[in-house]
């Protein structure tokens, strides 16, 4: 029994190392974490810049495995109603502007284009998922 957590932990340690040394040959390896949350928050500061003006109670937040790439990040504009999400949602030109605030950020260049961005009311939350918006996520 002993011997088979042996295997596992070394098999463990291999993979953890093969992991590591892929990360760092990645072209992304030098956004650290820190650095790349900072980024993440400009972003969404200038995002919400952006939806404002069209639905001023929009919130913006996002989520994503950025510590395994930047490109397993998500951007989620939340708005009040169904008409001011739809509103967003069908705008190609913002779709634009988004991207250009990662861009201005200093998010990775090779990631934005791979960055979801995700539009949702509040009013389809508490319609559809029983208000959590763990469950509209999900």
């Amino acid at each position: 029994m002993w011997v088979n957590i042996v295997v596992l932990v070394l098999a463990s340690l291999l993979l953890a190392a093969m992991l590591r040394a892929r990360w760092r040959a990645h072209s992304f390896a030098k956004y650290d974490g820190p650095r790349l949350a900072a980024i993440i928050k400009e972003a969404e500061r200038a995002i919400t810049d952006l939806v404002r003006p069209h639905c001023p109670d929009a919130r913006v937040f996002s989520f994503g495995a950025t510590y395994l790439d930047p490109r397993h990040l998500a951007i989620w504009i939340a708005t009040t109603t169904d008409a001011e999400r739809d509103a967003l949602r069908g705008s190609k030109a913002l779709r634009r502007k988004l991207r250009a605030a990662l861009r201005a950020a200093g998010y990775p260049r090779a990631a934005i284009s791979r960055v979801a961005f995700g539009f949702e009311s509040q009013e389809t939350v508490r319609r559809d998922h029983k208000g959590s918006w763990y469950l509209a996520l999900k």
